[in-house]
């Protein structure tokens, strides 16, 4: 069948079936999707556990291990041992909401991997000693940021399907 055009006529578009909000999210997740299958950004992603610790007291870089060890035997998150409890129930209510609600409690878990991470990266990996002082692992907590960004991305655009499991 031959579409009816004429000189001043211009050939009419098909609708699309989705929102187009959702075509820009599904190209940013493709996009992100295709720059985690590179090689160059798992090379990024390991160069950055070699970034420097910050440190309010000036060390020597052969120390570097010495200041890992530190930060992580004394980091601020252990300061908070009344929350403990609640770290280890709330993983249990969140898995027994997915079991239940399935595809419906995924935005619930997402979120709380995006916080867990949130807080391993910034808590976990400070600390003040008596050595070095206020000590931060920035690699890590870059690292930890960026998957934190993961999670909630995929909180946003939802794209895992926890109906088949």
């Amino acid at each position: 069948m031959k579409a009816n055009r004429s000189r001043t006529s211009r050939p009419t578009a098909t609708r699309l079936s989705t929102p187009v909000s959702a075509c820009t999210r599904t190209s940013a997740s493709e996009r992100l999707i295709v720059l985690t299958q590179k090689w160059w950004f798992y090379l990024i992603i390991a160069l950055l556990t070699f970034l420097p610790a910050y440190t309010a007291k000036p060390y020597d870089s052969r120390e570097s291990a010495g200041v890992v060890i530190a930060v992580l035997s004394n980091a601020m998150v252990y300061s908070w041992k009344a929350l403990l409890p609640v770290f280890k129930i709330l993983p249990l209510l969140i898995f027994g909401m997915l079991a239940v609600w399935k595809d419906k409690a995924t935005r619930v878990f997402y979120c709380y991997g995006a916080l867990i991470f949130l807080i391993t990266g910034l808590f976990e990996n400070m600390a003040i000693t008596s050595e070095y002082g206020f000590a931060a692992l920035i690699g890590n907590i870059v690292i930890c940021l960026i998957i934190a960004a993961a999670w909630l991305w995929e909180a946003i655009t939802k794209h895992s399907d926890f109906n088949r499991v």
